[in-house]
């Protein structure tokens, strides 16, 4: 069944785009599975949507399946030049998060060869240039609410309060988020530009969080049209970054406790889980991030999940 859905969604992608063009846009197909849509007169690629950057997490087609549509319609003019992106269609096809290699962990490596890294030279042929992205996600476990997550940046931060409103973000204070590789919205911000990925909520094609991802893509459409500056957006949303990580061990035997979800609020002290039945608990009070129980325990995740910390997004303006 589900299946069906995305084969209807990717030929949507492709007739949907192309059908722009008699829109009085000039629509180019730069990549496989790329798009730049030009409003006439312009040549300057402003914001780029991206989606299925790991095959599992499907919302994020539709979402910009479904933005196709508000132009096609007329509803929002589009007076930028934008990119619609599907990262890594191989592994959409057999329901996986890669098929080889994380793509969010391939952008800008050296001496890699697999599909994934040779997916991330192609969209960075268009990252690139772009001005402003959003990378479409969604997470294993359920979350409270969608969310933004990306390297901070005082104009990434602003961009993602603009776009979301109240919704929380989480931001990370220097380093990369893994040790395997750059991630698309570090890749963007290495150019000088403004980069996020949000987190829509968990696997599916659920509409919430589907009519979520376009409002929060519209906003986007309309911020970058306006030309918004950045420095002057005041930052109100809630704001996280990463404090305890729970790492799973080099040998033995790692488990959370039941229940965990993205945003729940944990208290310094609660028992997470255990390494080798010794119990591993919250350091401070803070909220969970990315906890995982389904891995293939061959090859598993380098961390069981994350503790986050409340911050003011005052003290980061200030650096």
């Amino acid at each position: 069944m589900q299946l069906t859905r995305i084969e209807r969604e990717f030929t949507k992608f492709h007739s949907s785009i192309k059908g722009l063009s008699g829109c009085g846009y000039l629509v180019q197909e730069e990549i496989d599975n790329g798009y730049v849509i030009m409003p006439r007169g312009s040549d300057e690629l402003v914001l780029t949507l991206m989606a299925v950057t790991h095959g599992d997490e499907v919302a994020g087609l539709a979402v910009l399946n479904e933005v196709v549509e508000f132009l096609q319609a007329g509803f929002v003019p589009l007076q930028v030049g934008l990119a619609l992106l599907l990262g890594n269609y191989p592994a959409v096809l057999q329901g996986k998060r890669y098929v080889q290699r994380d793509l969010n962990r391939s952008f800008a490596l050296q001496g890699v060869e697999t599909g994934e890294a040779e997916r991330a030279r192609s969209l960075a042929k268009v990252l690139q240039r772009t001005k402003f992205f959003i990378d479409f996600h969604q997470t294993t476990a359920p979350s409270t609410s969608c969310f933004s997550i990306f390297p901070f940046q005082r104009r990434s931060l602003a961009f993602a309060q603009l776009v979301q409103c109240e919704q929380p973000a989480v931001t990370r204070l220097g380093g990369r988020f893994s040790q395997d590789g750059m991630c698309s919205d570090e890749f963007v911000q290495e150019q000088g530009n403004v980069g996020i990925t949000i987190e829509l909520g968990q696997k599916g094609f659920d509409p919430t969080q589907i009519a979520q991802g376009v409002l929060i893509a519209l906003r986007a459409l309309r911020s970058v049209n306006a030309a918004a500056s950045l420095d002057s957006v005041a930052v109100t949303t809630p704001l996280h970054t990463f404090g305890q990580v729970i790492t799973y061990p080099a040998s033995g035997e790692a488990r959370l406790v039941e229940g965990l979800y993205n945003f729940k609020k944990v208290a310094r002290g609660e028992r997470l889980g255990t390494i080798d039945g010794e119990a591993v608990v919250a350091e401070e009070d803070g909220a969970v991030l990315f906890p995982k129980y389904k891995f293939d325990r061959q090859r598993p995740p380098h961390e069981l999940c994350h503790v986050l910390r409340e911050i003011v997004a005052e003290d980061l303006l200030q650096e």
